[in-house]
């Protein structure tokens, strides 16, 4: 202690020198005894700091001396500093080795690893391969490799050219390695964090083909089953990228916990694993010194025997047993009840379908579940007689996992959010002795949906299909539709030029220009002119109204008021006429098809009022009703009857023609627009039963400005 004359009551580190001489470190500087008496070496006789964590002497005699701060290097007269200005990777070296090439190496905590050839610094972290950057142990073994123990990687192997990773995934008891040996036989010994970790020298040698991770994985996983090996890549070309599976038999570490007897609740950090002359271990544990004889453990070669132990759906367990029945009539054989059942979280198992429990763990036979029942968790137990809490297990879902899962001490396994499908769930275990369980499969089936089924296909099918066929039908209906209106537009257009002809009938155009020609051999100029005048009037106004589908309905009566004056003019006023248009009727907003009320004032004048002995009268009244123009045509002419006996060829042509165009356009607004739309024609009969003129009804449909 420190009143015998060490400087520190805290030891960190011991060293046996060449002369015999012991070096002792610690938190306040380093202790040198010769055999008599102690010689300090603090910041004051050149350390770099006082807390010396490690300490080594190199081929050539020089003490290195790693701690806080970095490394000092004592020649036996003067110290050399080495920090990171220097080269290291880190100010804060945990161990230091000398290997076979006489290269010293620098471990350090989250520095990861620095090579020191006498001149230059090379640096080993996560980049270059190295599991984790808390490197606290070293060691090379008879073959040459370094081994790197971490804080939360596991152990590296390094052979010169490639890093090798060894975790819990290949056995070993804890990620975090402390210390490290390597005994006469050549096995390697790791101490963790919880407990001991053998790896025996013929497994050692397949070492090669172990797991390692890449530089991008978190340093605290290491999950893939079938890893690939990394390299280093630094510039100086000393590694090179290869790649190595792990396969399942393959089984690295014997582990020593507190079922074989390691009562020690850890292994310390440092050169804390010692093999006396005859063999034994000695383990320096967190709270006792454990002696270990490798010579009297006995193998457990017997396989463990793997069970499936329940299955839970959304993390509630459920009674399988519960669910069937069996029946009289048919023995043994079960029916599930198959009711729906309401489980703790709220989830409904429904649509359930199985064909037997398994007799000691009540698990579903050839289990079928409805679509939405599909998050899973399988429970597995592998049943050993020695160290059942040393067993591992690896599993796979067949229709999900294209590998098997890492090796891991959990007895169960969950997915979620299946899709329907067939599937084969596997598992294994493995005993502490590396023994491998045969693959147990249990076969399970998640049932579709509906919308996934084959009639649910058939039906959407067959509604494509009457889709794809009322699209098409509408399509052509379309089609139809449009070219029936170019159709009625065409017919329309046609009927409109026939309607001009027909107002613009040759008759009465022969006999207006001879009544112009009349007044001009008479010399009456004035006359000639008015009636020139309104003629040239007229044919503008036909012209103009005829290149509208509707036109303001003064315009219209415009027009017709002109053609009344220009006729009464012909037949020497043998007739009089009146338009009377109503209070309601604004015939400067309100809209009509042109030319249709003129064929039947037309019709009136050649053939009711023109084969009249006296005076004729022609009355034309308009008036709304119904959201309908009423135009009523009253003549009190010879009547239809006595026209038609009289056959005037030239008159019955054009009033066939413009009375039959009339009554087209009517229909056709009829058809097109549903208006109640129509022609009606009365005989007026005096009160002596003669016939007392015509009575024509015109119902125009309207559009307003």
């Amino acid at each position: 202690t420190t009143n015998e004359g060490l400087i520190s009551k805290n030891g960190w580190s011991m060293l046996e020198d060449k002369d015999g001489h012991l070096w002792f470190g610690g938190y306040e500087g380093v202790s040198k005894y010769d055999g008599k008496s102690f010689t300090y070496f603090t910041e004051k006789e050149g350390l770099i700091n006082n807390d010396i964590k490690c300490i080594f002497e190199d081929k050539s005699g020089n003490l290195w001396f790693g701690g806080e701060g970095g490394v000092s290097k004592y020649d036996g007269k003067s110290f050399i500093q080495f920090t990171k200005k220097e080269g290291l990777s880190s100010d804060n070296v945990m161990s230091i080795l000398q290997d076979k090439s006489g290269n010293l190496w620098f471990c350090s905590y989250y520095g990861g690893v620095s090579r020191y050839d006498g001149k230059n610094f090379t640096h080993f972290t996560k980049k270059e391969g190295v599991s984790h950057n808390d490197v606290r142990s070293m060691l090379e073994d008879k073959s040459g490799n370094l081994w790197f123990g971490t804080l939360g990687g596991g152990v590296c192997k390094y052979d010169g050219k490639r890093f090798s990773i060894f975790t819990e995934k290949e056995g070993l008891s804890n990620n975090d390695v402390t210390s490290m040996l390597e005994d006469k036989s050549g096995n390697l010994w790791f101490g963790t964090r919880s407990g001991l970790n053998k790896l025996e020298k013929d497994k050692l040698s397949s070492s090669i083909n172990t797991t390692v991770a890449s530089a991008d994985m978190p340093t605290d996983s290491y999950a893939d089953d079938t890893a690939t090996e990394r390299q280093s890549t630094k510039n100086d070309g000393l590694a090179k990228k290869a790649t190595f599976n792990l396969t399942e038999s393959e089984h690295y570490f014997q582990t020593y916990t507190y079922e074989e007897g390691f009562s020690g609740i850890g292994v310390n950090v440092g050169r804390s694993i010692f093999e006396a002359r005859d063999g034994t271990i000695w383990i320096g544990a967190n709270d006792r010194l454990t002696a270990f004889n490798p010579g009297e453990e006995t193998p457990d070669t017997i396989a463990p025997n793997i069970q499936i132990t329940g299955i839970t759906l959304f993390n509630e367990n459920i009674t399988w047993q519960n669910l069937i029945s069996y029946s009289e009539r048919s023995g043994r054989s079960p029916t599930v009840n198959g009711t729906g059942i309401v489980l703790g979280n709220g989830v409904l198992l429904h649509d359930y379908h199985f064909d037997d429990v398994s007799k000691w763990y009540g698990v579903p036979e050839h289990l079928v579940l409805a679509y939405n029942n599909n998050y899973l968790t399988f429970q597995f137990v592998g049943i050993t007689l020695e160290s059942p809490k040393k067993i591992k297990y690896k599993f796979k879902l067949e229709g999900i996992d294209e590998n098997w899962s890492a090796l891991t001490k959990r007895s169960e396994a969950t997915y979620g959010n299946l899709p329907h499908g067939k599937y084969t769930f596997k598992v294994k275990a493995m005993n502490g002795d590396g023994y491998w369980s045969k693959e147990l499969h249990y076969p399970f089936t998640i049932r579709p949906p509906w919308w996934h089924t084959w009639w649910a296909y058939t039906l959407f099918g067959l509604l494509v299909t009457g889709s794809i066929y009322a699209l098409f039908q509408y399509r052509l209906n379309k089609i139809r539709l449009q070219h029936e209106i170019v159709l009625q537009q065409k017919k329309a257009s046609e009927l409109e030029m026939q309607a001009l002809r027909a107002q613009m009938n040759p008759h009465f155009i022969f006999n207006s220009l001879n009544s112009i020609n009349l007044f001009i051999l008479e010399n009456n100029k004035r006359q000639a002119s008015e009636y020139l005048s309104k003629f040239s009037r007229l044919i503008r106004l036909i012209l103009q109204n005829s290149q509208e589908p509707f036109i303001p309905l003064e315009k219209e009566l415009e027009a017709l008021e002109l053609y009344l004056e220009l006729e009464s003019l012909r037949f020497d006023d043998k007739f009089e006429y009146k338009i009377s248009v109503d209070e309601e009727v604004d015939t400067a907003v309100l809209k009509a098809p042109p030319l249709l009320i003129q064929p039947y004032a037309e019709n009136a004048i050649w053939h009711g009022l023109m084969h009249k002995k006296d005076k004729g009268h022609l009355e034309i009244e308009l008036f709304l009703e119904k959201e309908l123009l009423h135009c009523k045509i009253t003549d009190d002419g010879i009547g239809r009857k006595k026209a038609a006996e009289l056959k005037s060829k030239s008159a019955s042509v054009n009033k066939s023609m413009g009375m039959r165009i009339t009554a087209s356009r009517i229909a056709m607004f009829h058809e097109k627009n549903k208006d109640d739309v129509s022609i009606s024609i009365n005989d007026l009969v005096l009160p002596d039963g003669n016939a007392g003129g015509t009575e024509v009804l015109i119902k125009i449909p309207l559009r307003h400005d």
